[in-house]
């Protein structure tokens, strides 16, 4: 339901590509965050999928809120929950298992995902 005046619109689907792309859209969706850039902005999303088959990912938006990308931005992880995001402009992908570690992800994908075991190797709900 949306307040009078409100549209939505289905941008993914889990198991399916995402419109306009050939990335496919991971299973599972959790914590996610929104990241303004120069031309758009990028919508970050956690898959909570366990086993070392979850991580994170990224779909791209032109300024009329077209998808223009969509790609992985943390793979091979277990159960990425929720995160948060940095004042600096990354993402934190917290993995809710035993031993779990905090990852620092980059939402435009330029830069490898990052593990802080320092912020504690435990069962993370969130940042």
């Amino acid at each position: 339901m949306l307040p009078q005046g409100f549209t939505s619109r289905v941008i993914a689907r889990a198991g399916v590509p995402v419109p306009n792309t050939a990335f496919v859209f991971p299973p599972a969706p959790d914590g996610q965050a929104t990241y303004a850039v120069q031309d758009g902005w990028i919508l970050v999303t956690n898959s909570e999928v366990p086993g070392g088959a979850g991580g994170a990912s990224a779909i791209r938006f032109n300024a009329r809120g077209e998808i223009v990308s969509a790609y992985s931005i943390l793979a091979n992880t277990s159960t990425n929950c929720a995160g948060g995001p940095t004042p600096w402009g990354t993402w934190l992908s917290c993995e809710e298992v035993e031993r779990g570690r905090v990852w620092e992800c980059d939402p435009t994908g330029n830069q490898a995902a990052v593990a802080y075991p320092a912020l504690g190797v435990f069962q993370h709900e969130a940042a």
